[in-house]
């Protein structure tokens, strides 16, 4: 009973602790808020909703902590940060986490394969199945099927079709497909991680730039559109991310002193032409991956901007850029080296593919 009690007890004084701490990063964010805007807000001003009005707070963390990336959070609107956690962060997380699995692995796995939703095909077309419950009656006219691997049994399979067409079929003419395309997920959950990584790099100063502004718009109206999670669909989130998702780009090869932006405060400034920025690129540490969101750079090259995401270039000229908060005897400053850019190409990963599906090879 003892023992018990002081493992309640520390579980009390954690969460206590906890508390105090989220309150006070609240405090140092209201003084921020201020030095910007003049005064202080009064509840909490969600850096999402751009709102200051009463709601529960929490410990937002800028990648979700599932994917042991990096523990930095900051204070955040807990039913934005709960929504955001479970209508796209979820999915994130499974493709991440799950990747180089092969059809048993998912088969295998209930919630797995509730995420992948593989589909049974017979000859292109795909078949009703589902996996049904134990002890429980087929329904009349399916099939139950015992799917086997190497003789060790993978699963049971109910299949909406009768015993003598299953009979019928030759082994070429019926298969899994796996298509699950997580790209609006990915879209969605790096936007919200870049705006955080932002946020917390610059506080109020980045969520009133046009830059936060418009990050936030992207996120705010998702949520606005589809609370609660149980109103989200996949649909839902590709229909408003897709758009987006020539923001985001993931870095196949990375330089070892790239760790990601919201941990090393280093960022890719993107040049154009003539020599000014026009983007920034927030690397997103993302468990073993790693991804780079462009956002706006300067306001005067906003078309520029815009231009790059309707038709990326075969390569781009960057720069890693570090950001230097201010210290007592310094002023905050980028620091960007000297001499000439260096060039992070797109590498076509497909035959036939166009520029919108590249990937960059190397960030140096």
């Amino acid at each position: 009973m003892g023992k018990m009690e002081s493992q309640i007890e520390v579980r009390m004084v954690e969460k206590i602790m906890g508390d105090l701490e989220l309150s006070r990063r609240i405090e140092e964010l209201r003084l921020d808020f201020a030095a910007e805007r003049g005064k202080p807000f009064e509840h909490f001003f969600c850096p999402i909703l751009m709102r200051d009005e009463p709601a529960e707070t929490c410990r937002g963390h800028v990648v979700n902590e599932a994917l042991d990336s990096c523990n930095v959070w900051l204070p955040q609107r807990k039913d934005v940060d709960s929504f955001y956690g479970s209508a796209v962060e979820a999915d994130l997380i499974t493709i991440i986490r799950n990747r180089g699995k092969d059809l048993a692995d998912v088969l295998r796995d209930p919630q797995l394969r509730r995420r992948i939703r593989p589909k049974l095909i017979e000859n292109e077309t795909p078949i009703g199945h589902y996996h049904p419950s134990p002890g429980r009656p087929t329904v009349d006219g399916h099939t139950l099927v015992r799917l086997l691997d190497n003789g060790e049994m993978i699963c049971d399979l109910a299949v909406k079709t009768s015993v003598d067409h299953l009979l019928s079929l030759t082994d070429s003419s019926l298969a899994f497909l796996i298509d699950a395309d997580f790209r609006p997920e990915v879209t969605a959950s790096m936007i919200k991680a870049a705006h955080l990584t932002l946020f917390k790099m610059f506080g109020y100063r980045h969520v009133f730039s046009p830059t936060g502004q418009y990050l936030a718009s992207i996120l705010r109206d998702f949520f606005e559109k589809y609370k609660p999670p149980a109103k989200c669909r996949e649909s839902s989130v590709a229909e408003h991310f897709l758009p987006f998702e020539k923001m985001i780009v993931p870095l196949m090869e990375v330089a070892d002193n790239l760790k990601g932006t919201v941990t090393d405060n280093r960022l890719l400034s993107v040049f154009g032409g003539s020599g000014s920025i026009f983007a920034m690129g927030v690397i997103v540490k993302a468990g073993p991956d790693m991804f780079c969101v462009f956002v706006p750079g300067m306001p005067n090259a906003i078309n520029t901007y815009f231009s790059f995401l309707k038709e990326r270039p075969h390569s781009i000229a960057v720069k890693v850029t570090q950001w230097f908060p201010g210290t007592a005897g310094e002023e905050s400053h980028f620091g960007i080296p000297d001499g000439e850019p260096n060039r992070l190409c797109f590498a076509v990963e497909n035959a036939g593919s166009n520029d919108n599906d590249a990937s960059p090879r190397t960030a140096t």
